[in-house]
């Protein structure tokens, strides 16, 4: 009787706790900022601030470290009209963010299957089913464009300009004709300034839970970060510093803010950081990842992910990408069984010369 008791008991507890938990969810979803009509803010910037970018080159990539953290990272300023050459792509196929489970892939996988340049991931992912989160636009096409929730968002106008901010739903492609679009968390940089704490207050922490607990918690953490945003002359520029989340390698939101405005930053959102950093630049991830692997974890690896920003020299017209860089690159590393077949019997060949002139 007294071990039937206390299996009631135990039972109690944890349906009690369970009940806890889904109200302590629920309360995190109700409380987390949302849209209403009437409380868009966000900044536009006009294509004509961007006149005189540079046309042989597509991207200058500078590297640098920050003493007072000791960090590493990179800057990558788009010298050629990121409405032409900037793209967004679902790392598998059209279409996959909206499956039940999206396939991801590696940074590296995706840049030389679009032919990229300088290549780098994109929005917020489930790590578990590979959802995309927050709204999203690849060359035109709406994949998301129902998120809600108070966030950030980076996109290019299909007449060339950039606007950043707080974007809502209702103006995605109606008011606002999107060629690019990517939804991040916190807006980084304002008008020149650090504006964390600001963007704290107003929005929403949904997106990134999973490592770090909060949204305090999140923006506080040492880690790696990445932000987008455009520089005084109207330049997209995307930045990344090295890191790893809890190990207190890499930056929280403030000093990663400082850090843009010192480099000349107007305007920025935060993007997906952590072990989802990886930056592709002629032909390697030039960044350290922060993905521990290997049978014993001595290695640093390339973490898949769900949407990538790519930076193209040949996109066509109709926004299909010029595959001919990478089936060169491909028809140069193939061999098949009748070369090998070649390879093998000439070295045979020669062993046997070089054995009967030995016994000479």
């Amino acid at each position: 009787m007294l071990k039937f008791a206390m299996l009631v008991v135990l039972v109690i507890n944890i349906s009690f706790i369970q009940v806890l938990t889904i109200a302590h969810k629920s309360k995190q979803f109700v409380d987390c900022p949302h849209f209403t009509q009437g409380k868009e803010d966000y900044i536009i910037n006009d294509p004509a601030a961007s006149k005189g970018l540079g046309k042989r080159a597509l991207v200058q990539v500078d590297s640098f470290y920050v003493n007072r953290t000791s960090t590493y990272g990179h800057a990558a300023t788009i010298l050629t009209s990121a409405v032409k050459h900037l793209n967004l792509y679902e790392s598998d196929h059209e279409g996959s963010c909206t499956e039940i489970h999206t396939q991801k892939r590696t940074i590296i996988e995706s840049a030389y299957q679009k032919s990229c340049t300088l290549a780098v991931n994109a929005n917020f992912f489930n790590e578990t089913t590979g959802n995309c989160k927050g709204n999203l636009i690849s060359r035109g096409r709406i994949i998301i464009g129902d998120n809600n929730q108070m966030n950030p968002s980076f996109g290019i106008l299909e007449n060339g300009s950039t606007a950043l901010g707080y974007i809502h739903p209702s103006s995605i492609n109606t008011r606002l004709k999107f060629r690019t679009l990517l939804q991040g968390m916190v807006w980084v940089v304002r008008e020149g300034r650090n504006y964390v704490r600001e963007a704290s207050l107003r929005e929403c922490g949904n997106f990134q839970s999973e490592g770090v607990g909060s949204f305090d918690n999140f923006i506080r953490t040492r880690s790696a970060r990445l932000a987008i945003g455009t520089d005084g002359m109207g330049r997209v520029v995307i930045i990344h510093v090295d890191g790893k989340t809890m190990t207190g390698e890499g930056m929280g939101l403030e000093d990663f803010s400082d850090l843009l405005v010192e480099y000349g930053i107007v305007n920025a959102i935060n993007m997906d950081g952590g072990g989802s950093v990886n930056l592709f630049y002629n032909g390697t991830i030039i960044n350290y990842p922060a993905d521990i692997c290997g049978a014993k974890g001595l290695l640093r690896c390339v973490r898949p992910v769900s949407t990538f920003l790519c930076l193209q020299a040949h996109p066509d017209v109709s926004g299909r990408i010029n595959l001919s860089v990478q089936t060169h690159i491909n028809s140069m590393f193939r061999l098949d069984i009748t070369q090998v077949s070649f390879v093998m019997v000439v070295f045979m060949i020669l062993a046997v010369l070089l054995y009967a002139k030995l016994r000479k």
